[in-house]
């Protein structure tokens, strides 16, 4: 006897339904995986181009720096060259300078020695008889005296000073030497030039006026010192200071006052 077949009736509708619903699910996985992605990728993008713009920031600054090191390098070696150099100029200029000290000492010591004066000297030079006296008074002779011995008591280190005070002067105005001696021969030393002539009383001014118009423009002041010789006629002697002293203004009048002449007749100069 058979069996009656039995009939199986599926509704599909809701299995449709819940294969929408599983994909609608996966396809809005899928997509919010992407805009992730996306946005991770854009992340990635905008992280990598702030680490090249870094990168290369880092790079320049590195350049910069190896610029830097480089110049501070060099700058170091020109230094070392530099300070080298100084040590060595100072060595040298400490040498020098000790070299200028010593032969201070001596040229001190000598000038020590040389204005040590012998006592019989100085008062020859003293004479009161002598034309014209160096000391118009004893008072005057006395502080001469003192002058001496002070000069020849000095040390080396104050007289180094009297002669630059001395040499200061002498870049200020000129000192002209005029001596006659017992020949009546004339000497005058302007420290440029060296005239020698025979002394013609009548002429003397006038030669002398022509040999002061041969020489360049003197210093603002001009010191003509004057001595002869002790057997140097006295007539010719005083002639040349009476000269001497119309001779002074008119070489100031040639020069406009520019310059001022001056004479010393300081008598018979010493042997």
């Amino acid at each position: 006897m058979k069996r009656p077949s039995r009939k199986i009736a599926l509704h599909l509708t809701p299995l449709l339904d819940l294969l929408l619903i599983v994909i609608f699910a996966q396809y809005m996985e899928v997509r919010q995986q992407e805009t992730s992605t996306l946005q991770a990728a854009e992340a990635a993008a905008e992280s990598r181009e702030e680490a090249v713009t870094r990168l290369a920031n880092l790079q320049e600054m590195h350049e910069l720096a190896s610029g830097e090191l480089a110049r501070a390098q060099q700058q170091a070696v020109e230094l070392s060259m530099r300070n080298a150099q100084l040590r060595e100029e100072a060595m040298r200029t400490e040498q020098a300078l000790e070299q200028v000290r010593a032969q201070q000492r001596v040229v001190g010591e000598l000038l020590t020695e040389l204005y040590a004066i012998p006592q019989e000297d100085v008062e020859r030079i003293l004479d009161p008889t002598r034309e014209p006296p160096i000391a118009d008074s004893p008072e005057a002779q006395e502080r001469l005296r003192q002058r001496f011995r002070e000069m020849a008591e000095q040390d080396s280190g104050r007289m180094i000073m009297h002669l630059l005070s001395y040499e200061e002067i002498r870049k200020r105005c000129d000192v002209w030497k005029l001596h006659i001696d017992e020949n009546n021969v004339a000497t005058l030393d302007t420290g440029s030039r060296t005239f020698r002539f025979r002394v013609v009383p009548e002429q003397f001014e006038d030669h002398v006026f022509g040999l002061y118009k041969s020489l360049p423009q003197p210093k603002g002041l001009v010191i003509i010192l004057y001595t002869y010789d002790r057997d140097t006629r006295v007539s010719i002697t005083e002639t040349i200071g009476q000269a001497l002293q119309d001779l002074v203004g008119r070489m100031r009048e040639d020069s406009g006052n520019r310059t001022r002449f001056e004479y010393a007749d300081l008598g018979i100069r010493p042997e």
